[in-house]
């Protein structure tokens, strides 16, 4: 239990009061008697309920359209660890697990209880309850993630739910009005209202290769000044007409909280993959089939004599199938080397770079 003390201050003067003793007659005639004005109570607070039009700006409409939609997303994962002998012979047993909790935001993006996420919040997971704003918990599928793009797509079955407008990320203005909406530090606040920050958009098309703790390719980012804290990850970026713009997953920070360098994933990236995970529970990504090299000089391996590419292996059953990209040898004043070819399908000479006949 915690004990409230007075401050020394009003103890010292407590005591004094006790040690002067009752005040005279003539004393007490002289003291003021209070004013009138000294009773009176402060103004009562206006009647009237209604919001003046001048207090309803374009980030108080952008929220309204959002929040609804804005989720905590709870996670529960289970490490392993070492069993240490010692714990039995001290009375410590232990099945040598350890459950952690984890949590994050995401939006609705469906009607039918899809939800996009960032992957790092729900990565590892044996897990994942969504709380609604109004405070009910549903468990979570995981449809799909992609650790590259940092996202992932959550399923609870619901029907009717609030959906987040998507705006695109492909007109954005450097300076436009930006306003990050999430669950920083889950429900140490008390519920699940979600908390909201503004600020703007400070750039985009950043590149965080190999800065991001943790790994992932965070390329071609929006970079914003809205403040974004642990817990807002998967959380909507949204612009002045109440769209979200992209997806708040990391930010740049010497102490572990904001400092005004958040950085937030395109809604247009976001969309393209939570489309793949959706129809085939991972992101499709185009391949070559195809192992290649740069052709060398043939008096220095390490001089480049063309931009073209030496086709060193063609994976089998995989594209490209056409003869212009298979493996080929030559007879060159060096010994048997492999081809590379140009855009024309004629094949060059690996060592020396010139035109030959390959068989």
């Amino acid at each position: 239990m915690r004990t409230v003390r007075p401050p020394a201050a009003l103890a010292m003067l407590v005591v004094v009061g006790c040690q002067g003793g009752a005040p005279s007659d003539s004393a007490a005639q002289t003291l003021p008697a209070p004013s009138s004005s000294s009773s009176q109570r402060l103004p009562e607070p206006s009647a009237s309920t209604t919001v003046p039009a001048s207090r309803r700006t374009a980030i108080v409409t952008a929220v309204e359209r959002v929040a609804p939609a804005v989720v905590t997303v709870q996670t529960e994962t289970v490490e392993r660890t070492p069993i240490d002998p010692f714990d039995y012979f001290f009375g410590r047993g232990g099945s040598g697990e350890q459950r952690r909790a984890g949590l994050g935001t995401g939006f609705i993006v469906r009607d039918d209880g899809v939800i996009v996420t960032n992957a790092h919040v729900i990565t590892g997971a044996t897990q994942v309850m969504v709380a609604m704003r109004d405070g009910k918990r549903l468990t979570a599928r995981v449809v799909g993630s992609d650790e590259t793009n940092d996202l992932a797509v959550l399923k609870v079955d619901a029907k009717g739910l609030p959906v987040a407008p998507l705006g695109t990320s492909d007109n954005l203005l450097i300076g436009e009005w930006a306003i990050a909406i999430g669950n920083p530090f889950g429900f140490v606040l008390g519920n699940s209202e979600p908390s909201v920050t503004a600020g703007v958009i400070s750039a985009t098309g950043r590149n965080l290769v190999g800065q991001v703790e943790g790994g992932g390719l965070y390329l071609d980012m929006i970079q914003t000044d809205a403040a974004i804290n642990p817990g807002n990850s998967g959380g909507p970026l949204v612009n002045a007409d109440g769209e979200v713009i992209g997806v708040n997953s990391s930010i740049y920070s010497p102490s572990g909280g904001s400092v005004g360098l958040g950085f937030a994933i395109p809604i247009n990236r976001a969309r393209r993959v939570a489309e793949d995970l959706l129809a085939h529970g991972v992101v499709r990504r185009p391949w070559v089939g195809v192992s290649l090299s740069a052709p060398r000089s043939a008096t220095s391996a390490l001089d480049v004599v063309a931009a073209d590419a030496v086709v060193r292996a063609v994976t089998p059953g995989r594209p490209p199938r056409s003869p212009a990209s298979r493996p080929a040898t030559c007879s060159c004043a060096s010994a048997t080397a492999s081809c590379a070819t140009r855009s024309t399908g004629r094949p060059r000479c690996s060592i020396c770079g010139s035109v030959r006949t390959c068989r």
